[in-house]
């Protein structure tokens, strides 16, 4: 870990644009230690976070060992894992949620400041974006859900969300 750090540290000194990649969905992981990584994973700052579903490839070890770990997955491509001893099914739809989430907001700089508020974590915010969008479905643009989303988030914890709007205006723009 301490390598990955120094890494991390090394290439933020020098000004370089980095993604941090996070897979989820491969067992002995947990819905709660997913959502631990995925906070660790922001608290590096990295220019770009991207989040992928397990793929459990035919021939690798995984894909041989899969009956070890109780691992069920998807036959045909894109091999998708389902579930697994340490995820149920549930779990595992939770986690290509937080992938589509995280497609749909991309980087957003706002939604990270947010988590940086006492007592809000990146997994909270992206957990109620994912319960805002199931209550407001049909809505325009992502900007426009994401301004209302921030606004009805800010207002249930007590956040002053003036801040957060204006950011996301401009980051949202368009």
């Amino acid at each position: 870990m301490q390598r990955f750090l120094d890494g991390v540290g090394h290439v933020k000194r020098h000004g370089l644009k980095w993604e941090l990649q996070l897979i989820v969905g491969l067992p002995g992981e947990t819905r709660a230690s997913f959502r631990r990584s995925l906070n660790f994973a922001v608290s590096l700052d990295p220019y770009q976070l991207a989040v992928y579903p397990l793929m459990v490839l035919p021939g690798t070890e995984l894909w041989r060992k899969a009956g070890d770990v109780r691992l069920a997955f998807d036959r045909d491509p894109p091999y998708y894992v389902q579930s697994h001893f340490s995820m149920d099914a549930a779990d595992i739809e939770y986690g290509r949620r937080v992938v589509r989430a995280l497609q749909d907001l991309g980087d957003s700089r706002t939604l990270r400041l947010l988590a940086r508020e006492r007592g809000v974590t990146y997994a909270d915010v992206i957990d109620a974006w994912i319960a805002w969008e199931d209550e407001h479905p049909g809505l325009e643009s992502t900007g426009y859900r994401v301004k209302h989303f921030l606004l009805e988030f800010c207002d249930r914890r007590q956040i002053a969300a003036e801040f957060y709007r204006g950011c996301a205006s401009r980051e949202f723009a368009g």
